[in-house]
């Protein structure tokens, strides 16, 4: 069985710690339904005695039983109120930790995104978060009822009869006992059992993006095999885990069932004398007292015992999500404050200063580039030069917030930006070289730079970046509908319409990552003059390998051995 990590058990000992605080009703909820349970068993023994030993008329325990009925009312609207409680309080733990989820995963680098799965961290945040549900709601509120009823219901007991007293004393503990000893097994198929539910939906999530190669290349039927295997594979961990689940509830059982039926020989063996003098003096409401407290006594255990398995899943789940998210957790950047657009830029101030720059490698080890110092201004183009993998892309993720800095600052106009994150609210955008366009229609993949954009402006923005050409050729021309990424476009149509992004932007910088690498030489310099045209008032930086392109701009930055020059 895999150990639970440290940062595990530390992130569930704190999801429980806030749940228990939350839950103070709710786990008040059955520890008041049972101490009720002991008057309620009191006078139910009270009119037996009466009516079959005393031979009273029922009428004359009216009252005695409207108490009864009462307290059975009583004691399930508490329930009841508990369990809602308990509900309430789950729902907003879990959407509280989804946000918490989202807002790391919002907040992450780019390179750690990269190398996560999404298919895994979406059934994180479904299906994992969503095993807490039974901990919360079940497994916490039985736990208080399990260490306070027993021993109430032993202490009532124990006034009327020692010995009954002293079998449910002995025996109650066997149950935690053996629902520990079965847990554990419990817990590490649950482990297995999710780990393949997150197997399973990474790699439908790869065959559904990849489903078009496959076809391609024939391999179609193969993979559907292997969903199949992998399916399986899930039923398999499933049933064991219930195999489980059913064993564990069976044993327990068997022995709450032993100690009912020990109380119930030990009481009807007094009752025909068996037992000697010592029992004579027990009341037939003395004897029917024990035996509807004893059931009672074990009820809270039984519970907790079936709601074990709660505990295990939510064990599980921990582990799952501390590993798919802990990496996402490091080199975290700050949230982005919301800013109002700043209008007014002055001209003859550096828009950004970069000072003493160290960008680090992917896995931290070592630098991969320095920037001693750089001040880039409004009316102004930069072109970033240098070889693939010499820190070209990273420069421009970096002055963005998308990756860390190992040191140094950036000054974007004059105000720190700490690492943290900046969007067009603060006059910046970044066009990469892997654009990305979302399943939807043109228009809408539009409209995420502009949401109010009109029509004609949206056909502006196409003109500009030489799309509107293909896009008024295509047979739904704006709504036409586009596959994920992108789908059913060429990789230079694809790049257009994410430069069209730019034109329907207000920024007072611009960073664009390779925007000439799947464009003809034509349409290049097309682009390029209405982008340099349409950055007359703003501060452009390109990072390229295309000397033309490079030539086009005012400025020239080398990157040299790790360092960039100007």
């Amino acid at each position: 069985m895999t150990p639970q990590s440290p940062t595990a058990q530390q992130w569930l000992g704190q999801f429980s710690s806030r749940a228990r605080t939350a839950l103070r009703a709710s786990m008040l909820a059955p520890v008041l339904a049972g101490a009720l349970l002991i008057p309620q068993a009191w006078l139910l023994a009270k009119i037996v005695q009466a009516i079959v030993v005393d031979g009273l008329p029922w009428t004359g325990q009216l009252f005695s039983i409207l108490m009864v009925a009462a307290l059975l009312l009583l004691r399930a609207a508490i329930s009841a109120l508990g369990e809602r409680r308990a509900q309430k309080v789950s729902e907003q733990l879990k959407q509280g930790l989804r946000s918490e989820l989202f807002a790391r995963l919002f907040r992450s680098t780019v390179p750690r995104l990269r190398a996560s799965n999404s298919g895994e961290l979406s059934t994180s945040l479904i299906t994992q978060i969503e095993a807490l549900d039974g901990f919360v709601t079940r497994y916490i509120p039985c736990m208080a009822a399990a260490a306070l009823v027993p021993l109430a219901l032993v202490l009532a007991v124990l006034p009327v009869d020692g010995i009954v007293s002293l079998i449910l004393l002995l025996s109650t503990p066997l149950i935690p006992l053996f629902m520990a000893l079965v847990g554990w097994g419990a817990e590490a198929a649950s482990r297995e059992q999710q780990q393949t539910t997150l197997r399973l939906s990474g790699f439908f999530a790869d065959r559904l993006r990849g489903i078009f190669t496959l076809s391609l290349m024939g391999r179609g039927q193969d993979e559907l095999q292997r969903v199949e295997l992998a399916s399986q594979e899930l039923r398999t961990r499933t049933m064991k885990v219930l195999r489980i689940a059913f064993l564990s509830s069976a044993v327990l059982e068997f022995f709450a069932a032993l100690g009912v039926a020990g109380i119930a020989v030990y009481i009807g063996l007094g009752y025909l004398g068996y037992l000697g003098e010592s029992f004579a003096g027990v009341s037939l409401q003395q004897g029917l007292f024990c035996l509807l407290l004893a059931p009672e006594a074990y009820q809270p255990l039984r519970q907790l015992a079936a709601n074990y398995h709660d505990r295990a899943a939510a064990r599980a789940a921990a582990v799952e999500v501390d590993r798919l998210w802990a990496n996402l957790g490091q080199d975290l950047i700050p949230a982005a404050p919301t800013s109002a657009d700043v209008k007014t830029v002055f001209p003859n101030l550096p828009v950004l200063v970069l000072r003493q720059l160290h960008l680090p490698q992917l896995g931290g080890q070592g630098t991969l580039l320095e920037v001693p110092g750089l001040q880039l201004y409004i009316n102004q183009s930069y072109a970033v030069l240098g070889a693939s993998g010499s820190g070209k892309t990273s420069l421009l993720e970096s002055l963005i917030g998308l990756r860390p800095l190992a040191q140094g600052e950036i000054l974007l106009r004059n105000s720190d930006t700490a690492g943290r994150l900046l969007t067009r609210h603060d006059g910046v955008v970044l066009i990469s070289q892997q654009a990305f366009l979302a399943m939807g229609t043109i228009a809408d993949g539009l409209r995420l730079a502009a949401p109010q954009a009109s029509d004609d402006q949206l056909w502006q923005a196409l003109e500009q970046a030489c799309a509107a050409e293909f896009v008024r050729a295509l047979p739904d021309g704006l709504q036409t509908a586009l596959g994920e990424g992108g789908f059913g476009l060429s990789g230079g149509q694809i790049q257009r319409l994410a430069l069209a992004r730019l034109f329907l932007t207000d920024p007072h910088v611009v960073l664009l990552d390779e925007p000439s690498s799947r464009l003809d030489a034509a349409t290049r310099d097309r682009v390029m003059h209405n982008i340099l045209r349409f950055c007359q008032g703003r501060c452009l930086v390109v990072a390229t390998h295309d000397q033309e392109l490079a030539a086009m701009c005012s400025n020239q930055l080398h990157i040299a051995q790790g360092v960039l020059t100007t």
